[in-house]
Parts: C-alpha cells; sequence; structure tokens
C-alpha cells in the first residue's frame, strides 16, 4: 500500500520555508550589517585592541544591578586597550532623577578627577535604557553644581519621549517621570543638547516603545529584533549594536550612515 507521508512531510517543509521567507527580517539601510558581520569585526578587534581618546562611562538602566551594563562595559574592554571605563548603577535606593545625577557625577568625578569648579573631565558615555536620560540629565548645568561634560552619548533602548510600560503603577517616582509626556520628559526635551547623541534601538521594544528611543523627530538606528529574544533587554548584547560603538569608541569609521532611516511599515 502506497503512502503519503513522504509528500506530505515534504510540502510542510516547502510551506515553512515559503513562510520564513515571507517573514524576512526588515533591514536598516543606514545601519546595513548583519549579525554574523558584527561578531566577525568584533573578533577582529579583540586581536588589534585600540586606545580611546577619553575615559568611558557605561550607565545602567532603571532596576539593573549592573548585568546588563556589565555586559556592555565588557565587550567594550575586550576590544579598548584602556582602563578609563567606569560602570554606574543606579541602585541602592536610587529614587529620583535628582539622585541619580548626583550618584553618577559623583563618580565620575571620582574616577577622572576634574580641577574644573563647573565641568566633570570630559567623558563619553554609553547608556542603556534609563541610564541615557541620566545622562542628559547629569549634562544640564546647575549654578552650584557640577555638571556632566559629555562628547558623545551612545544609548541603547533609552526612552528618550519616555516608556510604554512606564505606565505601569510601579516603581515610584523615578518611573511616573519616565512615561510618556510626563513633566521631566518634557522639560527634558526642551533643553539643548550641546554634545554628540547617538540613539540606537532595536524593533519590537515593548518595554520602552521603539518609536520612543530617540528625541522627538529624530530616529533613531534600529536593527531588527533577533528570533526568540526580547528586544529591550537583549539590545545590551546585540552584537551589531555594540560593534557600531566599539567603532566609534575605537575612532573608527561606524557601520551607521546618515541619514538614519525611519522605520519600516
Amino acid at each position: 500500500m502506497k503512502t503519503t507521508a513522504g509528500p506530505v512531510r515534504l510540502a510542510s517543509i516547502l510551506m515553512l520555508v515559503v513562510l520564513v521567507a515571507g517573514c524576512a527580517k526588515p533591514v536598516n539601510p543606514s545601519f546595513d550589517l548583519s549579525v554574523r558581520q558584527a561578531k566577525r569585526d568584533l573578533r577582529a578587534m579583540r586581536a588589534d585592541r585600540k586606545v580611546p581618546e577619553r575615559p568611558i562611562v557605561v550607565a545602567a538602566g532603571w532596576g539593573d544591578p549592573g548585568f546588563r551594563s556589565t555586559h556592555v562595559s565588557m565587550a567594550i574592554e575586550r576590544v579598548l586597550d584602556d582602563e578609563r571605563i567606569e560602570r554606574v548603577v543606579f541602585t541602592g535606593g536610587m529614587k529620583t532623577f535628582d539622585m541619580c545625577r548626583e550618584r553618577m557625577i559623583g563618580e565620575v568625578e571620582s574616577a577622572f578627577p576634574s580641577d574644573d569648579p563647573e565641568w566633570t573631565t570630559e567623558v563619553d558615555v554609553v547608556a542603556t535604557s534609563m541610564g541615557g536620560l541620566v545622562a542628559r540629565y547629569a549634562a544640564i548645568p546647575r549654578e552650584g553644581e557640577k555638571t556632566l561634560r559629555i562628547r558623545r552619548l551612545m544609548t541603547i533602548g533609552t526612552p528618550h519621549q519616555g516608556a510604554s510600560m512606564a505606565s505601569v503603577p510601579v516603581g515610584g517616582k523615578i518611573v511616573r517621570d519616565m512615561r510618556v509626556g510626563s513633566d521631566f520628559i518634557t522639560e527634558l526635551n526642551r533643553q539643548p543638547i550641546e554634545y554628540e547623541l547617538i540613539p540606537y534601538a532595536r524593533l519590537g521594544d515593548t518595554w520602552v516603545g521603539h518609536e520612543y528611543t530617540a528625541p522627538p523627530g529624530e530616529f533613531p538606528w534600529w536593527v531588527a529584533n533577533k528570533w526568540l529574544s526580547l528586544a529591550h533587554i537583549g539590545s545590551s548584547k546585540d552584537q551589531r549594536i555594540l560593534a557600531d560603538i566599539a567603532r566609534r569608541l575605537r575612532g573608527e569609521t561606524p557601520y551607521t550612515t546618515l541619514p538614519r532611516a525611519p522605520f519600516p511599515e
């Protein structure tokens, strides 16, 4: 007796191939870099480490005791021949952005002392999520206080226009301040940005909303999310983003190009 198991199985495989092909991930024309290429480039950079132009600060996000920021700082350390990398986390009672600002400026001042009474040593900042907001807030001058002097701020999944999940009634004032349209976010975006701001994001970030990961009127340099990966949490481990940041810190030509491409429809 003839069986149809073979043809049925073959048809199923062909259908799966068609479905996968039809669900191809969007490619950003201003950030056309594959994961495989990024991994290869990061390996090459580890074999030829460079000295960065200035100290580097890695700023953690909300509720991160250091896991995501450690991954970012370790990726950076592997491709740079320099120990001037300081990691700042905002756990341990950090309930307001003022407290986070004070911690960030204090730790930068401790790691890289400055004789200037108004400004810290000039640094490059790589920030995950909320850490980007803290860096921007710390860079706003205040009379009688030191201000964070930023040359370049590279943000990964930062809620520059607020975060979708901040509407959940947990986390206190600091989370309420990250809501879309909050007084804090509105005022922050009124302040002039006198340094280079380089935002990155993954599509499908439901925690922040990828449409909120750059200042108003701008797009981030976005990449498609990986299969079976949480877009927001996984963004700090994304080799494409890390490779582009590494190139910038090493003084090399980044993969990203201008103008930044809009989000795919």
